[in-house]
């Protein structure tokens, strides 16, 4: 999952100074019966993100099928034609700090986009799922934020007494799942790493951006977790 150079600090930048994702939705689940599961592709939110968009996806749809959900897959060429009908539907703003469009009317987006699928497609439930980056709260040695607890890892052993930064910033796999109508099911994160390391040899300490963004076994973890309360409210049927 290698990135390169010239997207890495650009990538640090935006772990380390981009607002959290604040993304709002129905706060009340709704648990629905299904066989077969829509799966999107990973929205990076941020283009950097991108490469590791990839590997979660195929996560996504082994621990769904794991499940005995049939999965249907969507390649990113649909998605993107999908997407451009949605937001004609709803209205699109250009946010320059992702270099993307966003739907003036979000709720007119989902439906819009649900709706596109559900022309060519027979699925019971759509996973929508998002590359994030959110909070991270420090306690001793390690970040702790959406569900998991991740060690604060260092470039080396530092010769004087440091202290982290009271606040950090993780990598988080998002999960939003509605029904075929539209209506929605279920939100979950599952955080999935720190995608640097500190560098306490440098006052002011440097953050320094990992080659990978996160291990085979953090992504297994992250996908654990966010797909654990989707689970509650997606039951399988034959």
């Amino acid at each position: 999952m290698a990135v390169v150079m010239s997207r890495l600090c650009s990538l640090l930048l935006l772990v380390l100074l981009a607002a959290c994702s604040t993304t709002e939705v129905d706060s009340t689940a709704t648990q629905v019966s299904a066989k077969t599961v829509l799966l999107l592709p990973v929205d990076a939110m941020y283009p950097e993100l991108a490469e590791a968009a990839l590997p979660a996806y195929g996560a996504l749809q082994r621990a769904l099928e794991k499940k005995r959900f049939h999965v249907i897959t969507s390649n990113h060429a649909v998605f993107d034609a999908a997407v451009d009908q949605a937001l004609e539907a709803a209205g699109a703003m250009y946010d320059p700090a992702i270099g993307k469009f966003l739907p003036a009317d979000r709720n007119i987006y989902l439906k819009t986009l649900i709706d596109v699928y559900a022309l060519s497609h027979d699925y019971d439930v759509v996973i929508m799922p998002s590359l994030v980056i959110h909070a991270a709260a420090v306690d001793g040695d390690t970040a702790l934020w959406d569900g998991v607890r991740r060690p604060i890892e260092q470039v080396a052993a530092p010769q004087v007494p440091y202290r982290h930064p009271s606040a950090m910033r993780g990598l988080s796999l998002q999960l939003a799942a509605y029904t075929r109508n539209g209506l929605f099911v279920v939100q979950s994160d599952g955080g999935l790493s720190l995608p640097y390391r500190m560098d306490y040899r440098q006052v002011p300490p440097l953050f320094v951006l990992k080659d990978e963004l996160f291990t085979a076994a953090e992504l297994r973890e992250a996908v654990t977790v966010s797909l654990k309360t989707v689970l509650q409210q997606v039951k399988y049927h034959d």
